[in-house]
C-alpha cells in the first residue's frame, strides 16, 4: 500500500488516532486510487471527513467484509442488529419464562435446531395446557414442538442480525468510499 503524508492541519480536522488515519487512507485509496496529498484535500469535504472519523472504530478495522468497522451509535439499524446478536439469548430466556407463566406449563422449553429453527417444546403430559395461539411445528415421541408469531419474529431478528450487520456495514463502507 502506498503511504500518503497529509497533515491533520491541512485537512482542518483532528485525527483521533494513527489507526483512524490509516483507515481513512484505505478508504480513500480503495475508492480513488493513487493520489497526492494536495489532491486529497481538494477531494474531501471537512464535514464529511469529521463525520467519517466519528463513525469509524479505529481499533476494530480488520477489512471491509469484517464486522466492527463502525462505532456503536453511528447507524441506528446497525445498532439494532448488534443488539440482537448480543441479547438474543436473553430475549429467548425472557420469552420462555413469560410463556411458562402464561400457560402454567413448568416444563416448557424454547430450543433451536438447524432444520426447524426456534421452537417451544411441551411434553405430552402438558399437552392439554397448550394455548390455541401455538402452531404445531414438529411431533416427537414424548413431546410436541410449537411456534408462535412472537417467537417467529424473534427468530427472524436473531438469525438475521449478524448477516444483516455485516451486509449493512459493507454497504455503508461502499457508500462512504463513493462519497470520497
Amino acid at each position: 500500500m502506498r503511504v500518503l503524508h497529509v497533515s491533520a492541519q491541512a485537512l482542518q480536522v483532528s485525527f483521533t488516532s494513527a489507526m483512524t488515519y490509516q483507515i481513512l487512507l484505505v478508504v480513500v485509496i480503495g475508492g480513488i486510487g493513487s493520489i497526492t496529498g494536495s489532491a486529497l484535500t481538494s477531494f474531501i469535504y471537512v464535514a464529511s471527513l469529521e463525520w467519517l472519523l466519528r463513525g469509524l472504530d479505529s481499533g476494530k478495522f480488520l477489512g471491509i467484509n469484517a464486522p466492527g468497522i463502525f462505532k456503536n451509535g453511528f447507524n441506528e439499524q446497525l445498532d439494532q442488529y448488534r443488539n440482537a446478536s448480543l441479547n438474543g439469548k436473553s430475549w429467548l430466556a425472557e420469552l420462555e419464562q413469560k410463556e411458562r407463566d402464561a400457560t402454567g406449563i413448568k416444563g416448557l422449553k424454547i430450543g433451536y435446531n438447524r432444520l426447524f429453527g426456534y421452537y417451544i417444546e411441551v411434553t405430552k403430559s402438558f399437552y392439554d395446557l397448550v394455548p390455541l395461539r401455538y402452531t404445531r411445528k414438529q411431533t416427537l415421541a414424548n413431546a410436541e414442538r410449537f411456534i408462535t408469531d412472537e417467537l417467529k419474529k424473534l427468530e427472524d431478528t436473531i438469525l438475521g442480525a449478524e448477516d444483516g450487520a455485516v451486509k449493512l456495514e459493507y454497504e455503508m463502507f461502499l457508500k462512504i468510499r463513493e462519497l470520497l
